[in-house]
């Protein structure tokens, strides 16, 4: 299950991570790499945090935090090694990392709100006895 939620994921990811109106294959080598790279530090992050501690919003801090983290120092290893330290490649690596992120949370609540509904509902799916405007003679 959880190979076909990741599976998913990326697939959802791949296609929405588009830059404005430009297509994935529109934009440049170095902007391809910066959104594969940023999808791929956070989708890993969030679902090995989410493997460890079961919990959504942590995985979800700690995917931002460790996107955030490898879009800013990329650049910087880049400024120490004699390029210049590109905000637009950042912004491209974090970009895709919230995206990733966030789909990937997305999947988590939802899945849990099925599972959920499933435990609870062993009855009808509407119990029209607890409806506030039912009246009982």
């Amino acid at each position: 299950m959880k190979k076909l939620i990741l599976l998913l994921s990326i697939v959802l990811i791949a296609s929405t991570s588009k830059a404005q109106d430009a297509t994935f294959n529109n934009l440049p080598p170095d902007k391809q790499k910066h959104l594969i790279a940023g999808a791929t530090i956070s989708g890993t992050a969030f679902w090995f945090s989410q493997a460890v501690w079961n919990d959504e919003n942590t995985s979800l801090r700690v995917a931002l935090g460790l996107g955030a983290t490898a879009a800013f120092f990329k650049e910087e290893f880049d400024a120490l090694n004699g390029k210049r330290f590109s905000w637009e490649d950042a912004g491209y690596t974090f970009t895709a990392s919230v995206v990733t992120t966030l789909t990937s949370y997305a999947i988590v609540k939802v899945t849990k709100w099925i599972k959920k509904k499933k435990t609870n509902n062993k009855k009808e799916l509407i119990d029209f006895d607890e409806l506030p405007l039912t009246t009982r003679n």
